[in-house]
């Protein structure tokens, strides 16, 4: 079967690898399709170092498809079963393996294309849970990417009593405003902190960040009401400063969620919450795909994704057999 890997920065490569087989504890899963999230366009792009499997680093974990075929000592999951998996990495292929407790069934009536999504769900369920947010809370999420329009879906959806998103993509804010935000501002992140400051002088008991680096953290603390919340989604560079100093004065907790979650019983929970969510039509997931591209396509859907004019929010990579499905 074919895998595509990272060949390095900004570059695709197509290789042939052995269909996987399953060993005792663990399920193979036909890719379906792919969706490219921000910690992928980490990778493509060199700001992050590439997982391995095989030996080659691989890239694509947003995954969904149908189970293939089972190893023994599984159960709860049978050949045909539509799926999606956490923690597995290198995706841009045929077949992956997947161990159960990874694993959540899918309705057969998803689309897969919503299904990959779902790969993200449990980690955007913590983030909104754990904020403490209340229906007096005054909320504001910096980013408005395929992880800030989540939160901001999930977050008006805890209810508080104002939403406030920042992001400079006007099609982004747009869309915030209809998956419940109650305000919006076009700044970038960086930049803004006085015009938010006037628009919100008496600030914010609870701000989510879901932009990558430590920058909108220091921005954001002068915009907090004393012993306010900052919920910090985006990944940190390993060259992080924060200004501590600043957190300590206005008694600031700043708490890091929605990477990973620990925990099979938890993932799971919050999993059936965001599952439930999307059958009821209230994460309406489809509305945030942007871009569709067949599997071998996946060096140009790569490159529409690094592309901040590009306007994508969900790029989705698609198996053949999908369509033919």
């Amino acid at each position: 079967m074919l895998l595509h890997i990272l060949e390095r920065p900004h570059r695709l490569q197509t290789i042939s690898v052995p269909v996987p087989l399953p060993a005792a504890g663990q399920v193979r899963i036909r890719v379906g399709c792919v969706g490219i999230c921000g910690s992928d366009l980490e990778v493509f792009t060199g700001q992050r170092e590439a997982p391995k499997r095989l030996s080659h680093p691989v890239i694509g974990h947003e995954v969904s498809g149908v189970v293939d075929r089972v190893g023994d000592h599984v159960s709860g999951f049978v050949a045909g079963d539509q799926v999606s998996a956490v923690q597995t990495w290198g995706c841009l292929t045929d077949f992956v393996l997947a161990r159960p407790a990874h694993m959540l069934k899918l309705p057969p009536t998803m689309d897969l294309r919503e299904g990959c999504l779902m790969e993200a769900m449990p980690g955007v369920m913590m983030a909104a849970e754990r904020t403490g947010i209340n229906a007096n809370s005054e909320v504001l999420i910096v980013g408005q990417g395929l992880s800030g329009l989540l939160l901001t879906r999930v977050v008006s959806l805890h209810g508080c009593r104002r939403l406030v998103v920042v992001d400079p993509d006007p099609v982004k804010l747009d869309l915030a405003e209809q998956f419940g935000a109650q305000a919006t501002v076009a700044l970038k992140s960086d930049v803004g902190a006085d015009e938010l400051r006037k628009l919100y002088p008496d600030g914010f008991h609870v701000a989510i960040i879901a932009t990558p680096g430590s920058d909108a953290i220091n921005h954001i603390v002068p915009l907090m009401r004393e012993r306010g919340r900052i919920v910090f989604y985006g990944g940190l560079q390993s060259e992080a400063q924060l200004d501590l100093y600043a957190m300590h004065r206005k008694n600031i907790s700043l708490i890091k969620e929605g990477m990973f979650v620990t925990g099979v019983r938890e993932t799971r929970r919050l999993w059936q919450q965001a599952l439930q969510l999307t059958i009821d039509g209230r994460l309406p997931l489809e509305r945030l795909r942007t871009h569709v591209f067949p599997m071998d396509r996946a060096q140009e859907a790569f490159e529409l994704r690094a592309d901040s004019d590009a306007h994508s929010i969900h790029v989705v990579l698609v198996n053949k057999w999908v369509d033919n499905a």
